[in-house]
């Protein structure tokens, strides 16, 4: 049946048409998103302005440091230079699509066009939680890896087990702009070698993986080595964030099964953003991201049993999660980065080490240990820039129908923020084939504060804890 909206003949047919009209259609993709969308839920939010481009370079003004020394009497100050850092968001499309046969939908014993569609929500929903997970824990567990073979003291490169963090570098002094390290913009470096630590530069990288930017790879180095260097040495740049690892130690190696997360490792990553005077959210509270897992884990701490004791009636005790205490909110978040959510692993060590592509480091160690991480942000952490897709519909229109929707969960009014489905007419000669796509058109950035002068770390706004 042919149906007239808007000026548009659609070749719907009348029951899919009802769908749509009721709304059933939209609310099912729609409800699905809900729970997963956890992560971004810590993003600023900017509007995306037309006709700038897919770039946006994004400039963040450095501190003049206090001027505590006296002026001399008849003699003028020197003028100072203000320092900047500038770091590129990137516009990027993401969506899917899928075909329904309609006839064989028809005589299905269940509604297999009301189904597929409900699990691309999932699929979307999956989608736009990752984005900022990937983009975060890229950021805030960059410039730490392991070697991935023994280094001779006369050479003047080492294999590592992710470039994450060492392929650019920034100097407000010099550049601003991230540049790719080279010979000119080196970035300085420590390889922990044994109870040795060795300093050198990384002025170029070689990627096993050329599609993947933080892929296992080869790290130039400014100097000779200076000694051999065993494998799975941690190597970290001058610039790394700061991340909190149970039982201590430089790289994820050290982290051993008995290494759970305690309440103290909390407070270490509360007391870093605090340091760098990093501000809370709105609400008050840093805001933890954490599997449940670790939940567990904090439950088993003798601090956190000690705090419980004699308190049955305790709301963390009752609903077995982790009420706001620490300045932190905790939120469950079965999401988080671990062997089974992340995709691209690839072996990097003879003891079962992994590497993810999502995240840009390694999800297991190589003593076998697959590696729980909870990150704790701070505001500003995140930003968003996106734009309404429905900005590409022009005065012809479009042959099929574009879901807009709200809809109500727990008594909260949530949107789906720019998710768009898009339901295609049937285009085939007999009308049968149905096409329902989703797209959404956004970037996610963690902004860097290396001008900040409280630590020479890039990224300061959240801090990662590492456990078993």
């Amino acid at each position: 049946m042919a149906v007239s909206q808007q000026g548009v003949v659609l070749g719907i047919p009348q029951s899919i048409l009802q769908l749509i009209q009721t709304n059933l259609l939209e609310r099912a993709f729609h409800d699905s998103l809900v729970p997963m969308m956890l992560y971004r839920q810590e993003a600023l939010f900017e509007e995306w302005a037309a006709n700038v481009g897919e770039q946006i370079v994004m400039t963040r003004p450095g501190l003049l440091q206090p001027a505590i020394i006296p002026l001399i009497p008849g003699q003028d100050p020197t003028p100072k230079t203000l320092t900047y850092e500038q770091w590129i968001v990137t516009m990027q499309r993401y969506g899917d699509t899928m075909d329904t046969h309609m006839p064989t939908n028809m005589v299905s014993i269940a509604d297999q066009f009301a189904r597929n569609v409900q699990q691309q929500g999932v699929q979307a929903g999956m989608t736009v939680s990752r984005l900022p997970r990937n983009t975060m824990y890229q950021a805030y567990i960059s410039g730490q890896t392991m070697s991935t073979a023994v280094t001779a003291s006369t050479d003047t490169v080492i294999q590592v087990a992710s470039v994450n963090g060492f392929v650019d570098v920034v100097n407000p002094a010099t550049n601003v702009r991230p540049v790719p390290v080279s010979s000119a913009n080196p970035l300085a470096i420590t390889i922990q070698n044994g109870a040795t630590t060795l300093t050198n530069t990384v002025v170029g990288v070689q990627l096993n993986n050329p599609s993947d930017p933080n892929s296992p790879g080869t790290l130039l180095l400014g100097n000779q080595v200076g000694a051999i260097v065993a494998v799975r040495s941690p190597v970290i740049s001058s610039v790394a964030p700061a991340v909190v690892r149970a039982g201590g130690g430089a790289g994820v190696d050290a982290i051993t099964a008995a290494d759970t997360v305690t309440l103290q490792d909390v407070k270490n990553a509360v007391s870093i953003l605090r340091t760098n005077s990093v501000q809370t959210y709105d609400d008050g509270f840093y805001h933890c991201h954490m599997p449940p897992n670790m939940d567990s884990e904090l439950f088993a701490d003798p601090a956190f049993k000690t705090l419980h004791t004699a308190l049955p009636d305790h709301p963390t005790i009752k609903q077995g999660w982790i009420h706001p205490m620490l300045n932190v909110i905790f939120i469950m978040n079965n999401d988080s980065p671990t062997p089974s959510t992340t995709t691209g692993l690839t072996s990097t060590g003879t003891g079962g080490a992994q590497y993810a592509y999502d995240v840009g480091g390694e999800v297991t160690n190589n003593l076998g240990v697959n590696i729980n991480r909870m990150i704790v942000l701070g505001k500003g952490a995140l930003l968003e820039r996106g734009f309404d897709e429905h900005n590409y519909i022009s005065e012809v229109g479009m042959t099929g129908k574009v879901g807009e929707f709200d809809t109500m969960n727990n008594g909260i009014v949530v949107s789906t923020d720019r998710v768009r489905l898009y339901i295609r007419t049937p285009l085939d000669r007999l009308g049968d084939t149905i096409s329902h796509t989703w797209s959404i058109s956004t970037a996610f950035a963690c902004p860097s504060d290396i001008t900040g002068i409280t630590s020479p770390a890039r990224f300061k706004r959240a801090c990662v804890i590492e456990s078993a």
